[in-house]
Parts: structure tokens; C-alpha cells; sequence
């Protein structure tokens, strides 16, 4: 392809927005008034700016995700309509350029099969309703998992959407904690709308921040670095979220165990105990006796972490009772009453608390299998890559690899107390992986 036809792509995509330019100002002089004008020209020019350039509209994708519940007088949240902009551009620019392609790996068979038992468990759904709403989240999901690996797919990238990441997960954060101290919140929750889910998030900024703060060279970087880590361990705690503090302590322990630099690991302990010391330093404003029994294994165990044996006990019974296709996908909440004869709170919707258990209730076995080899092809994936990214000194690749592999461990860790399989973090680890892949196969940089 010559010069000129590789521009024309971009003079196309010039022109359009040029145009745009003009309507949308034209259009706002005459109707909006003066702030909601300054607010529409600031969205405008982003909008443009992705236009021209998606793989900035998915930085802001990636940054915007701990603000995900967040809809400032819209009915859509800002990471939607980032998303939905952001691939249609994409997707433009590619066939503009006639370059749609679909990276070929194993990873595509499992999640088509597990797409498919989705869709062949809906036959069988009680809420066919309730079905569809999952289905269409998946295939959602699904769209985003071949996005990231379409447009990841250099280590310079790779290493921007770390940081994009680092940096969105410290600014929710801080918003959690600023959220929880000024409107005395029970519980940290920060932009994701619930503590639980929240801390899943943070699972793998935290573990980024960790492998890049034993790398990064900058004074200024290992600053924020360490910055963000006190930030995200003390939005962690103040959550009160059992299954998010197991999540990151498997982290924790596991970067622990394979840092051999005594310098890092002193560093590390020493982050440790400051954000212990700005969590009692908070403690005045946090009902100690809730914060004790959430903690405690003999209290949680009478409140409600035995709320989740029942529940288990109950999702085991409905697997049993359908093994193959299961009781349809998004429609374990409403079967849960029929199995909750071990709960003396009585029947009442539930969800299974287990992303494993909810899977094998709704989808069967065959849907549970292709689950777990997904899980297993990302991380085999993630521990080759990081060996082999080292063989071919592609260093940056191998530590983000090495940061991925203990993130998705963490998120493994949440998903045995939470249902999460249609977490969006999960899945854009999942296109990373794929991404990280690519990039180790055709070496670039």
C-alpha cells in the first residue's frame, strides 16, 4: 500500500470531524446555554479526539472504570458511552484501513463454547427475561474481550494501558475514601456502587503498582507508585469487604514470596505499616464493633458469611439437580428459593456468591468446563509469557505479564465469594492476555 492510501484513512477522518466540529457549535450557540455549552465543547472535543484517535478513548476507558455506577443526569454511565464511542471509531478506522482481523488463539474456542452453553441454558430458564439481560452482557463482554486484543497490540501500548489503569484505580480510591470520611458511609464503595465489587477492581491496579514500583527507575514514579498502593490498601480496608480483603492479601503474599530484593521487600513492609496508621488514624469515624465482627471468623460466621454456606448448600442442590444444561443462565436469583431450605432466614433471592457455583447452577457442567480452560488458557498463557517475554528481552512485557498473572490470581481468590464472571475487569484481562501474546509472537515494541 502506498503513502497516499495509507492516508487517506486519516484525511476521511479529518474531514468528518471537521464538519462535526462545525454542526455541534453551530448547534449550541443557537440552543444550549453557556455552561452546559462549555460542558458540551469539552465532550465534543473529546469525542473528536477519540474519533481520531480510539486507542486514547480506551485509555479512558481503562481510567474510567472505578467510576463505572457513576451517571452524572444520564441515563447511560460515562465508561458506556466511552466504550460504545470509542469501538465505533475503532471499528471505522479498521475498515477505512481494511485491516479487521481477529487474533487466532484457544482463548476464542472457550468463550464461544461458554457463549454457547449461555445461550442453550436459556431454553431452560424459568426468566427468560432474566436470561437475556445476561446473555446480551455477555456478548457485550464478549465484543470488548476482541476489541482489547485488536487494539493492544504494542508493548508501548501495553505499558499505557498499566499506567492508564495505576492511575484510574488511585483516583477511586481516593474518591472512596473522600466519599466514606465526608458522608459517613457504613462502608467504602467507592465509583463502583457496591464494596464488594469495588475491591475486586482494584485487585489489578494494586498488582501493577507492586510489580512496577520494584522496576520503575523515576523517584517521582515509585512515588505515585507507592502513593497509589497506600491509597488502594486503605479504600480496601475502610470497604470492610471480607472476600476483597482475601483477594488482596493473595496478591500481597504472593509478591511477597517471589521478591528477592531485600531493599523492596523493607519498602513494601513499610507501606504496610503507614496504611495501618492512617487506618486508625481514621478509626474514630468507623464503627469499630462493625468493623471487628466483619473481620472476626467466629462473629462473620454467625452473620453474613453464614449467609454464604446456606446459600452454597443451596446452589450445590440446584447443580444436582441440573447437571447438563443447568437452571439458565441469569436465573439462579429466582430458583435460590426453591433451594433455600438451609437458610432459617427463609426463601428469598439470592445470588450464589461463587462465580463457580453460579456458573455450574445456570450452565451445567459443560458450561462450567469451558469456563475453567478459559481461566486455565489465561493463565498458562500469562506464566509463558512472562518466561518467553523475558528470553527475547522484552522486558517492560514480561513485567506486566508477571503484574497480570498475580492480579487475575487475585481476582480468582474474589470470584470464590462473589459472583463475577461478568466483571469487566475479568474480561479485559482476558483480551490483555491475548494482547500480551501477540505482542511476544511478533516482537513489537
Amino acid at each position: 500500500m502506498n503513502k497516499a492510501a495509507e492516508q487517506t484513512p486519516y484525511l476521511w477522518l479529518g474531514a468528518f470531524a471537521t464538519m462535526a466540529v462545525l454542526l455541534l457549535v453551530l448547534g449550541g450557540l443557537i440552543i444550549l446555554p453557556p455552561v452546559t455549552l462549555s460542558m458540551f465543547a469539552i465532550a465534543t472535543a473529546i469525542g473528536l479526539i477519540i474519533l481520531l484517535f480510539p486507542y486514547v478513548g480506551f485509555l479512558l476507558m481503562i481510567a474510567s472504570l472505578g467510576f463505572e455506577a457513576i451517571t452524572p443526569s444520564m441515563p447511560v454511565t460515562i465508561f458506556r458511552i466511552l466504550a460504545i464511542w470509542t469501538f465505533c471509531s475503532w471499528m471505522l478506522k479498521q475498515l477505512l484501513a481494511g485491516r479487521v482481523s481477529v487474533v487466532r488463539v484457544p482463548q476464542n474456542r472457550c468463550i464461544a463454547a461458554f457463549m454457547l452453553t449461555a445461550l442453550v441454558s436459556a431454553l431452560f430458564a424459568l426468566q427468560p427475561g432474566a436470561s437475556a439481560v445476561q446473555i446480551a452482557t455477555l456478548i457485550q463482554l464478549g465484543v470488548l474481550y476482541f476489541f482489547v486484543t485488536g487494539i493492544v497490540d504494542s508493548e508501548q501500548r501495553l505499558k499505557h494501558v498499566a499506567w492508564a489503569w495505576i492511575i484510574g484505580g488511585a483516583a477511586a480510591s481516593l474518591y472512596a475514601i473522600a466519599t466514606f470520611a465526608s458522608q459517613g458511609l457504613a462502608r467504602a464503595v467507592g465509583g463502583i456502587g457496591d464494596p464488594n465489587y469495588f475491591v475486586l477492581y482494584l485487585t489489578i491496579p494494586l498488582a501493577l503498582s507492586l510489580v512496577l514500583f520494584q522496576t520503575e527507575r523515576s523517584f517521582l514514579l515509585k512515588t505515585f507508585l507507592i502513593s497509589s498502593l497506600l491509597a488502594f490498601l486503605v479504600a480496601t480496608i475502610l470497604s470492610f469487604s471480607r472476600g476483597g480483603l482475601i483477594s488482596v492479601m493473595v496478591i500481597l503474599v504472593l509478591w511477597f514470596l517471589t521478591s528477592r530484593n531485600k531493599r523492596r521487600i523493607t519498602a513494601f513492609l513499610l507501606t504496610i505499616a503507614i496504611a495501618i496508621l492512617i487506618i486508625f488514624w481514621l478509626l474514630p469515624a468507623i464503627p469499630l464493633q462493625s468493623w471487628l465482627q466483619r473481620i472476626s471468623p467466629q462473629l462473620a460466621l454467625q452473620d453474613a458469611g453464614a449467609g454464604r454456606f446456606y446459600i452454597w448448600r443451596g446452589g450445590l442442590d440446584m447443580f444436582l439437580d441440573h447437571p447438563l444444561m443447568g437452571v439458565g443462565i441469569g436465573n439462579f436469583l429466582y430458583r435460590y428459593p426453591e433451594y433455600s431450605y438451609y437458610d432459617p432466614r427463609g426463601a428469598w433471592q439470592r445470588v450464589a456468591h461463587n462465580t463457580f457455583l453460579e456458573i455450574a447452577a445456570e450452565q451445567g457442567v459443560f458450561g462450567l468446563l469451558a469456563f475453567l480452560s478459559l481461566l486455565w488458557m489465561t493463565y498458562r498463557y500469562l506464566r509463558t509469557a512472562e518466561t518467553v517475554a523475558q528470553e527475547r528481552k522484552l522486558y517492560c512485557t514480561a513485567q506486566l505479564a508477571q503484574a497480570f498473572r498475580l492480579g487475575f490470581l487475585g481476582l480468582l481468590a474474589g470470584n470464590f465469594f462473589l459472583t463475577a464472571h461478568l466483571s469487566k475487569s475479568l474480561w479485559l484481562l482476558f483480551g490483555l492476555t491475548v494482547a500480551v501474546y501477540n505482542i511476544i509472537i511478533n516482537n513489537r515494541r
